[in-house]
C-alpha cells in the first residue's frame, strides 16, 4: 500500500473504487498479523524457557539452590525471545522495509551482546531504550509526519497493528481473513477455467 500511495501521489495511478477495494482486502489479510506476531513471540519465549529450564535441575542435583535459577531462566528467556523475534522481523522486512528492518537488527544484536553479561541493570536499561526508541520510531515519528506531504525515507512504521482483547473482534478478524483467502482461491480458479475454455 505504501508503494501504491506513492504512485497516486506522483499521478502515475488514479484512486478509484478498485483501489479502495484492494486496500480493504489487503487490510483484511493483514488484520491477523498482530495476533500471529504475539503468538510467535510467546512460542519463542516458551521454547527458549523449556530449553534452559533443565539447567536448574542440574543445579539441584549438585545440591545448589535452584530457586533463583528459575527466575533467571524465565527473565532470560523473555529477553532472548525479544532478540530472536527482532532478528526474524529483520529477515522478513529486509527487502520491503529496510530501514525498519535495520532498527530490528540493532535491537537483536545489542540484546545478544548484553544478554550473556547477566547484568540486570544493563538489561533493564536496554529494555527501556528499546521500548522508548521503538515507540518513537514506529509510532510517534510516522504520526508526526502524517499530515505532511512527504515523510523521510528512513522513517517506516509497522502498519496497522491493532490488538483487541475482545474475542468477537478476534473471531471477526479470522473470519475476514478466511473470506479474503476464499475469494482469492475462487478468482484464481475462475481465471484458470477461462483460460481452459479458450
Amino acid at each position: 500500500q505504501d508503494f501504491r500511495k506513492r504512485l497516486m501521489e506522483q499521478k502515475y495511478m488514479q484512486e478509484g473504487k478498485s483501489i479502495e477495494e484492494l486496500n480493504l482486502m489487503e487490510n483484511g489479510v493483514m488484520a491477523p498479523r498482530p495476533y500471529l506476531s504475539i503468538l510467535g513471540f510467546l512460542l519463542f519465549f516458551v521454547s527458549i524457557a523449556f530449553i534452559a529450564f533443565p539447567l536448574c535441575d542440574v543445579l539441584a542435583v549438585l545440591g545448589l539452590p535452584s530457586a533463583p535459577c528459575l527466575i533467571i531462566v524465565t527473565v532470560g528467556a523473555f529477553f532472548a525471545a525479544i532478540c530472536v523475534a527482532s532478528f526474524w522481523m529483520f529477515v522478513c522486512w529486509c527487502c520491503t522495509r529496510p530501514w525498519a528492518a535495520l532498527v530490528f537488527l540493532v535491537i537483536s544484536l545489542t540484546g545478544q551482546v548484553l544478554l550473556p553479561t547477566g547484568n540486570p541493570i544493563l538489561l533493564l536499561i536496554w529494555v527501556a531504550l528499546v521500548a522508548l526508541g521503538g515507540i518513537g520510531y514506529f509510532y510517534y515519528g510516522p504520526e508526526h509526519y502524517k499530515d505532511r506531504e512527504e515523510k523521510p525515507v528512513w522513517l517506516q512504521d509497522v502498519g496497522n497493528f491493532t490488538v483487541s482483547t475482545d474475542p468477537s473482534h478476534m473471531i471477526e478478524t479470522l473470519k475476514q481473513k478466511t473470506e479474503n483467502d476464499a475469494r482469492k482461491v475462487q478468482e484464481s480458479f475462475g481465471i484458470q477455467e477461462g483460460q481452459k475454455s479458450k
